[in-house]
């Protein structure tokens, strides 16, 4: 659980200083926080939108996306898309920034 905490600590130290993330972003990145937790820490996670979006409450597909997207750009995780309707995209937790 210590290395969840030091992972989440910075997160959340960065978020705080990081002018271009806003709630959605947080919200979304918990989302897929806890999933990892739930994984037992393995990267990459195996998940969908339709798993993600009501945990982080979002409601649009276009916001979501736009934001998984920014996270990814700015470093916070590494987003592989699967463009594979049943495939998973699989989504990998940095453990530093």
């Amino acid at each position: 659980m210590e290395k969840s905490r030091n992972v989440l600590l910075n997160f959340l130290v960065t978020a705080k200083k990081d002018p271009f993330l806003g709630t959605v972003h947080i919200a979304l990145y918990m989302a897929i926080f806890r999933k990892w937790i739930e994984t037992g820490f393995n990267n990459p996670i195996s998940i969908g939108s339709k798993e993600l979006m009501p945990d982080a409450k979002i409601q649009s597909s276009i916001t979501y996306y736009r934001a998984l997207r920014q996270l990814h750009e700015s470093g916070y995780i590494d987003y592989k898309a699967s463009h594979n309707k049943t495939k998973s995209s699989k989504i990998y937790v940095h453990k530093e920034y």
